[in-house]
């Protein structure tokens, strides 16, 4: 998994930041560009966006069927996709995670806020039809932001 969405020194580009008054400068609530392997028998591939400081906060979550390759932007639905907006701390680590999976899950996996289990969005992702299993492959690549960062 890459993306050129996260610079040489692994900072999210401004372009991925979500819109929050309270943080400048805003972003344009862009979803990361994104690339990874096609994985053999994987039917699609599941795209989760995980603030691992703030509580595995969800960013990002997204079912792909026929592409390996996403550009910046193709998500900018929030019910999809809202980038980061850390309070005025410390650097926070966002995990893009890609799951290969046999057959797509049947209905919406993680909840768009900062109420997720980790542990229960990978088991119910690799639980599906009534049997274990479903993830073929994982790959991950983690970018940070911190309030303020000016990455283009």
């Amino acid at each position: 998994v890459s993306s050129t969405s996260i610079n040489e020194a692994n900072r999210l580009l401004t372009q991925t930041v979500a819109q929050k008054k309270q943080n400048e400068p805003q972003g344009d609530n862009l979803s990361p560009a994104l690339s990874f392997d096609e994985v053999e028998g994987a039917n699609c591939y599941a795209i989760y966006m995980f603030d691992k400081t703030a509580n595995h906060w969800l960013h990002w979550r997204a079912i792909i069927t026929n592409a390996t390759d996403l550009e910046q932007g193709a998500y900018t639905e929030t019910k999809d996709y809202i980038g980061p907006y850390p309070p005025k701390s410390r650097d926070h680590s966002y995990c893009i995670e890609v799951y290969a999976l046999k057959h797509k899950p049947t209905n919406e996996i993680g909840k768009m806020d900062g109420t997720n289990s980790y542990e229960k969005v990978v088991k119910a992702l690799d639980h599906v039809n009534d049997e274990s299993g479903n993830i073929l492959g994982y790959g991950s690549v983690t970018g940070y932001y911190k309030h303020g960062d000016m990455t283009k």
